[in-house]
């Protein structure tokens, strides 16, 4: 029987100059309670990862991509940082990343790309919440054409919170204890509803 796998990843807290963030934790714990309800996603969620090690989290998307057979459904969620390289390239900011080191200290896209063509599921969703998210395409080709069908094939979707060159505004949060989706994850929660 085929199922429906979703791995979420919030990254909130930085040791480099990236400013911290607040709206990644309440990104993955929404979207994880509407993935999981039996009546909107009913995707099988693995334990949100909030702020974790970039070893950590390279080993839980090899798993998440590895396990998944032909007919599954796997999703992929990322909230945080993007940052882009001297070549145009995006990696995803962990705590452990830094500036000078990002190469070596970040979760570039080529391997979750990389991944995902790995995978033998035929129906990969990737949705990212970051800046330059756009570029989570093959970053040699157009503008334009990053993340069209090309890129991945057919059957895999990437839902991108903002476009190659455009940052992800974090909302303002509250004074008191309660967390705020950004708007993109915020939509994307209410639509699924």
């Amino acid at each position: 029987m085929a199922r429906k796998l979703a791995l979420l990843i919030g990254v909130t807290e930085y040791e480099d100059d990236f400013a911290p963030l607040a709206a990644p934790e309440a990104d993955v714990l929404a979207l994880a309670k509407v993935l999981a309800d039996p009546q909107i996603g009913g995707f099988d969620v693995w334990e949100p990862m909030l702020n974790p090690s970039l070893l950590d989290a390279r080993e839980a998307m090899l798993d998440l991509y590895a396990d998944a057979q032909r007919d599954d459904t796997v999703l992929l969620f990322y909230a945080g940082h993007g940052e882009l390289d001297f070549q145009g390239r995006l990696h995803f900011v962990l705590p452990e990343t830094t500036r000078a080191k990002l190469a070596a200290r970040s979760l570039d896209a080529g391997y979750i790309r990389d991944r995902m063509r790995d995978c033998r599921s035929t129906r990969q969703v990737a949705i990212l919440d970051c800046c330059y998210a756009g570029r989570f395409g093959d970053p040699t080709r157009g503008e334009e054409q990053a993340l069209e069908q090309e890129t991945f094939g057919f059957g895999t979707y990437v839902l991108a919170a903002a476009a190659r060159t455009q940052v992800a505004a974090e909302p303002a949060q509250d004074s008191g204890s309660v967390l705020r989706s950004s708007d993109f994850t915020r939509a994307l929660v209410d639509g699924l509803r």
